[in-house]
């Protein structure tokens, strides 16, 4: 995969929300990957922590789409309008950023998380990545999105992580992380 593609979503959660109508002191990200479930009516229930996490920044709304149909991808809005600033601004191929501005705003929408913490994840998107009985895990993303991934791409992940945790964990402490 070309690597200008992946970059878009990788500054921290303080450069995403600086300026956004943001608190000053930007409120922590949730914290661990959750297994959740999208109901019979396309609704996503949102864990406790990261419905807090999105209050904080100061707004019920957030952002539902997909750059690359595998993956949604829920961005509080603060997040997702400092994602449209950097791939508008960002210097990499205008073919590729035209691709993702292609997809994101095929399967994009809005949601306002209500009273129960529920956002809509919008038809087609739902339908393309046959999410309808999928069991599916939510992501804190360091970029301050949430990635929602199913069971077999979290697995993989998963998986391709734990084959190289031996040698990872040995380059950690090398880099003498707390």
């Amino acid at each position: 995969m070309d690597q200008r593609a992946t970059e878009v979503g990788g500054c921290g959660v303080d450069a995403l929300i600086a300026g956004q109508n943001s608190p000053a002191t930007p409120p922590d990200p949730p914290r661990g990957n959750v297994q959740v479930k999208i109901d019979d009516k396309g609704r996503l229930k949102l864990p406790a922590p990261f419905v807090a996490y999105v209050q904080a920044l100061g707004s019920q709304l957030v952002h539902v789409t997909s750059i690359d149909k595998r993956t949604v991808r829920v961005y509080p809005i603060s997040v997702w309008r400092r994602f449209e600033n950097e791939l508008n601004s960002r210097d990499f191929n205008q073919e590729i950023a035209q691709r993702i501005w292609r997809i994101a705003r095929h399967y994009g929408g809005d949601a306002v998380i209500d009273d129960q913490g529920r956002i809509l994840i919008p038809g087609e998107l739902r339908q393309d990545l046959k999410l309808k009985d999928a069991q599916v895990y939510l992501c804190p993303e360091k970029s301050g999105r949430f990635d929602l991934v199913t069971k077999q791409d979290y697995d993989a992940s998963l998986g391709d992580a734990l084959a190289h945790a031996p040698e990872d964990g040995k380059y950690a402490e090398s880099m003498q992380l707390p």
